[in-house]
């Protein structure tokens, strides 16, 4: 990988000690990039080789930091489940998650547990993992923006595992400051993985320290089965992620995250956890 005419450049190679046909996501393809001038840039992407003749790679999204000038239309912030501006109440815990953007989720079983989020903007969507199967407690929750408007998620039971799966959409706010507010209904887990935001303008989101925000692509729920992330960077210059994801067949088989001017994260043992346990 190269920007800007091999100015800066970086070589990913697939761990080549994992079993056959192993999935693994968001792996990072350059995890540690450099400082770039604010200025237009050019990302190169080059595939030089394959370990056998089953593997390939699959770009599905890139994350950068953009500054408050950087044109911004019709894009969305990310914000990580970690991001210190959610504000949890009893009853949330995190955990770790390889098939999870940045490879985190909280999540909350018990019911009357709360969360808030202070934005600007104009819509937000809710993205987490859902685990409602035969014979468990349906997934409620209660969905507020303002204490105005308020959504009951409840899915038809039973259903299979998905990750990315859909819990609440508001598009159509009036632009400015909102607060929006979740409450548990049951005991059943709710596990929450990302919020998208979409800003007013490209300051919207720089209020404080938190996740990057993104150029995000609204991801679909998925059945088939992210590093610590409680520092991300200031958005004061600006975030967003578009976040490059790649999947490699047979022994990487799955997606690869790249991810510009975030700080260095300290690499996660990577493990079979497909299956995540309700909150106890």
């Amino acid at each position: 990988m190269s920007i800007d005419n091999e100015t800066f450049t970086s070589t990913f190679v697939a761990p080549s000690d994992l079993p056959d046909g192993t999935l693994f996501r968001h792996i990072p393809l350059w995890s540690d990039p450099p400082s770039l001038p604010d200025t237009p840039h050019t990302l190169l992407l080059n595939i030089t080789g394959a370990i056998n003749s089953t593997t390939g790679v699959w770009v599905d999204y890139f994350v950068y930091e953009v500054s408050e000038s950087t044109p911004i239309n019709d894009t969305r912030f990310f914000v990580d489940d970690r991001d210190s501006r959610i504000q949890y109440g009893d009853g949330w815990k995190p955990i770790d998650s390889n098939d999870t953007v940045m490879h985190t989720l909280t999540g909350s079983g018990a019911a009357g547990s709360t969360l808030s989020f202070t934005f600007e903007g104009t819509g937000i969507s809710v993205y987490g993992a859902l685990n409602q199967s035969v014979n468990r407690e349906v997934v409620q929750a209660n969905f507020a923006i303002d204490n105005e408007s308020s959504v009951t998620y409840s899915p038809q039971p039973p259903s299979s595992f998905k990750f990315n799966n859909l819990y609440f959409n508001e598009t159509n706010l009036e632009p400015g400051n909102h607060t929006m507010k979740v409450s548990t209904l049951t005991d059943a887990t709710i596990w929450i993985d990302y919020l998208l935001v979409t800003p007013i303008n490209a300051t919207a989101l720089a209020s404080s320290n938190s996740t990057t925000s993104t150029s995000f692509p609204v991801p679909s729920s998925t059945t088939s089965p992210a590093p610590d992330s409680s520092n991300r960077t200031h958005i004061a210059t600006g975030a967003i992620v578009g976040g490059v994801i790649g999947g490699v067949f047979g022994l990487i088989a799955g997606i690869l995250l790249v991810s510009f001017f975030m700080r260095r994260r300290r690499r996660k043992q990577y493990h079979d956890a497909h299956y995540i346990a309700p909150c106890t």
